[in-house]
């Protein structure tokens, strides 16, 4: 249910502790401007109205601030006297004033202004979500913010991601939520293969898999891939300057590990990619450069989102680290144990989980690798064995930690 009510500036700001607000979907703090905060203030000085708040109402003195949070904010920062007004704005007799120097009657203007809300009762977590997303479609969010504010499972999924970190590498700023915009591009990359990464699709993704999880096939493979470039870069890598340079090496170490064994080739993949990383960058600079590099850096520097322009890019640096690293081992083609290889593995092991060695029953049992198939271990009876499906999950899980 829907419900209007009025707090005036004075109350809210004595009763800060009872208007809280959500980090997991609203935008981070810092997001207004000096001069955008300086607008609103100037803007109910002069008695103008401004924007409903959106509340969600906890208990009876309890609100969750759900659309509005630059605007509060902004006023218990200016009551604390955090910034000032400036004649711009607000007029030459304001100039350089705080709040407390402001005069009797405008300080009483201002505690007395009131806030239109709008409160939101009995709605739980996903529908507030789901509102929040509806109120900000014609506002400047970004589309880190816009996602962020989706409901379901997969919004987790992109924070846990998107707080791996390999992000802390990178050379650039990831305020509004940067990381968590990667880590969606991540998802569908690694969800639909190599595609447009534009907003449009990454709204599409998120409304149509929002019961993705972090127990999910797609999230143990980007968690693979992250690991590996985690290890691959142990310091912050000016290198990773922009999105798209980081969208080419995931994709390029994602593309490498569906074939090849990757375990042990951190260092050659940090040289590679600082050495491409340098030609490229020096082509662009000078427009000097073979054909195919030149082609690289068009579809590096401009429709970066675009399918056509992101497999350009993955196809150039997988043929070239391929071709420099002729030594690079095969995974075994086939992953998984056949009907006949199963039975013949279960049967051998006693129908005993080699790791537990409790028994287990045929339609619980995993036919596992001993050496890992990601390791280069061969899809052979002889490198089978029985676990059970806890043994299993928790192997599966170390392998996902290295």
């Amino acid at each position: 249910m829907l419900t209007s009510k009025e707090f005036n500036i004075g109350y809210i700001s004595a009763h800060r502790d009872w208007f809280r607000i959500n980090r997991q979907y609203q935008r981070e703090s810092d997001v207004w401007t000096t001069e955008d905060k300086k607008h609103l203030i100037d803007t109910i000085l002069r008695d103008l109205d401004i924007p409903k708040i959106y509340l969600r109402q906890i208990d009876d003195k309890k609100f969750e601030i759900v659309d509005g949070q630059q605007r509060v904010e902004t006023v218990w920062e200016f009551k604390d006297n955090k910034f000032s007004l400036d004649a711009r704005i607000s007029g030459q007799d304001l100039d350089g004033k705080k709040y407390k120097d402001l005069p009797s009657e405008l300080i009483e203007q201002f505690d007395n202004f009131q806030l239109t809300c709008v409160l939101l009762m009995g709605y739980d977590d996903e529908k507030t979500r789901l509102l929040f997303s509806k109120l900000q479609r014609g506002k400047p969010l970004n589309p880190a913010e816009k996602l962020n504010a989706f409901p379901g499972s997969i919004v987790p999924l992109m924070r846990r991601i998107g707080r791996h970190s390999f992000f802390t590498k990178v050379a650039f700023s990831l305020k509004r939520y940067k990381a968590y915009h990667l880590a969606a591009r991540m998802l569908l990359l690694e969800d639909q293969g190599i595609s447009d990464i534009s907003p449009y699709y990454l709204y599409d993704l998120f409304e149509k898999n929002k019961n993705l999880t972090t127990g999910s096939a797609l999230a143990s493979r980007i968690k693979k891939v992250l690991n590996f470039l985690d290890k691959a870069f142990p310091e912050k890598t000016p290198e990773f300057n922009n999105d798209a340079w980081i969208i080419n090496c995931y994709l390029l170490v994602s593309d490498l590990m569906k074939k090849y064994v990757l375990e042990g080739q951190e260092r050659a993949l940090q040289d590679f990619y600082i050495d491409f990383w340098n030609r490229a960058e020096k082509a662009k600079r000078t427009g000097k450069g073979s054909s195919k590099l030149m082609k690289f850096v068009d579809a590096n520097s401009s429709g970066t989102t675009s399918k056509k322009n992101i497999e350009t890019r993955l196809k150039m640096m997988n043929q070239i680290f391929i071709d420099n690293h002729t030594d690079l081992e095969f995974l075994d083609p086939k992953r998984y144990f056949d009907y006949f290889e199963k039975t013949v593995i279960y049967r051998r092991d006693k129908e005993i989980c080699q790791e537990c060695r409790k028994n287990v029953k045929w339609k619980d049992f995993e036919a596992d690798h001993i050496k890992a198939h990601i390791r280069g271990g061969k899809t052979k009876i002889e490198n089978g064995q029985v676990l059970c499906s806890i043994c299993n999950e928790k192997k599966g899980a170390k392998l996902t930690e290295k």
